[in-house]
């Protein structure tokens, strides 16, 4: 079930969010990817996540 978030930032700091969220495996709606892009990003994200668990437990 995907999951949004709302922020407000300055325009200024957009391309910065955009790296940090892409590094997590989490790309912008609006960015496009192509194959090896996108499986990079689920990769990431699910190891992002899989570590988030290890970690609350």
């Amino acid at each position: 079930m995907p999951r949004e978030i709302t922020l407000v930032i300055n325009d200024n700091e957009i391309p910065s969010l955009r790296l940090a969220l892409k590094s997590l495996g989490y790309p912008m709606v609006d960015e496009e990817l192509n194959f090896f892009q996108n499986s990079s990003a689920q990769a990431k994200s699910f190891v992002s996540c899989a570590i988030g668990k290890f970690e609350q437990n």
